[in-house]
């Protein structure tokens, strides 16, 4: 296994993957069976109610839209409603991976908007139909929900219905996709949820099991918004790196063998105002993707601005001077392909410039340091004294390693 693509798999597993595996063997063990009656019954309204408002405070309505979903259903799965009983769970098999996926997909506006309300009726006008079409159309509405969409060669041993299953398949990928493309914790946490969904709904469940995967599911949405709040408080959104608050805490992890290196990339601010503020983003994002594949051991981070920080614990800056200088030799010999003429300061392409493509010179300049002599000296002494070393590589014609 390598790095490469092990640490994408850990975060696609870790924790829903882990917990939703969990919560199955717990049920096919029976361990759901011997909780109390009380807990099963208040575990719904914990967690929806905790959710909506951790959900209210963060202003993410996705989380409070999808809690309400699956709270409705499994309420009125708790209902003793006979042979209604089987069409909720059909009809609940198709809407809510379908509305998972689109609480997925949807941007944060708000409640209290024009499309907060909207998306709010849209909710509602959901069990509304479905009730109205149970009482006056029933036998419509199972013909919907039971109709054959497909034949698959082999026999699946479950009582989901073509409808359920091509919901939660459709719901499952398209979530899949969105996580594929932005590697969020939150939509971690719905694709996980439609899993749940699914092991409620379509397979052959106890009204426990039933209660207890609806609400794990809510368990698993709550986790990828105290993940997502995590992450843009310990990670930098432009470059993807840990950010300067990561790096006050990794300090604090230091043992008493550590370099610090401070990196800046030489002529960032004649860089941005040539070639605008968008080209300069990606710049430093492209610095960082090398910056982050820093041997030896070493962890960057973003600092601030064009600077950036390299922490090695366990190293002296003799150790990690060779680490930083085949990092340094990497960004220089990458470069970074421009497109098109001169741009302005907002990122366009100026007038009467040539549409080109052309590889432009990104060279940074680094300072390291150690461990200060003094005991009562930490890691931030040791910041100053690599801040000091790069001031030194500046002076001397940039793109260097200078050790403090």
């Amino acid at each position: 296994m390598t790095s490469a693509w092990l640490g994408p798999l850990l975060r696609f597993f870790v924790p829903g993957g882990i917990l939703w595996l969990g919560a199955v063997l717990a049920v096919q063990q029976g361990l759901n069976e011997t909780l109390p009656p009380a807990v099963l019954h208040l575990a719904p309204y914990v967690v929806a109610g905790g959710g909506i408002i951790l959900g209210w405070r963060f202003n993410r309505s996705k989380l409070v839209f999808a809690l309400l979903a699956l709270f409705t259903v499994d309420r009125l799965l708790a209902m003793p409603l006979g042979e209604g009983h089987a069409t909720i769970i059909q009809a609940a098999g198709v809407l809510l991976p379908l509305n998972f996926a689109y609480y997925a997909l949807m941007t944060e506006r708000g409640f209290v908007t024009g499309r907060g309300l909207f998306r709010l009726v849209l909710f509602g006008l959901q069990p509304i139909l479905c009730a109205g079409l149970f009482l006056w159309r029933p036998a419509t509405l199972r013909g919907w929900l039971e109709a054959p969409l497909f034949k698959l060669p082999v026999t699946i041993p479950l009582p989901a219905t073509d409808a359920m299953l091509c919901a939660s398949s459709l719901g499952f990928l398209f979530i899949l996709l969105l996580y594929v493309r932005r590697r969020s914790p939150m939509e971690n946490a719905f694709l996980w949820g439609v899993a749940s969904a699914f092991m409620a709904l379509a397979t052959t469940q106890t009204p426990a099991a039933v209660s207890l995967f609806l609400t794990f599911a809510g368990l698993l949405l709550i986790i990828g918004v105290i993940e997502t709040a995590h992450t843009m408080a310990f990670r930098d959104e432009l470059t993807g790196l840990p950010g300067r608050r990561a790096l006050e805490e990794a300090m604090l992890k230091l043992g008493g063998r550590y370099a610090v290196a401070m990196v800046d990339i030489d002529f960032f601010k004649k860089f941005n105002d040539t070639y605008g503020h968008d080209i300069g983003d990606q710049v430093l994002r492209m610095v960082a993707g090398r910056l982050a594949q820093v041997g030896g051991g070493g962890k960057a981070f973003r600092y601030g601005g064009e600077e950036f920080t390299i922490l090695f614990n366990g190293k002296n800056p003799e150790e990690a001077a060779p680490h930083l200088e085949q990092l340094r030799k990497t960004i220089e010999t990458s470069g970074f392909s421009l497109r098109g003429g001169k741009r302005t300061r907002n990122g366009r392409k100026k007038r009467g410039t040539a549409d080109n493509c052309r590889k432009v010179s990104v060279t940074v300049s680094m300072g390291v340091a150690g461990r200060p002599v003094a005991r009562q000296a930490g890691p931030q002494q040791a910041i100053k004294a690599a801040d000091k070393a790069l001031y030194q590589a500046k002076k001397a014609g940039r793109n260097r390693v200078v050790k403090g």
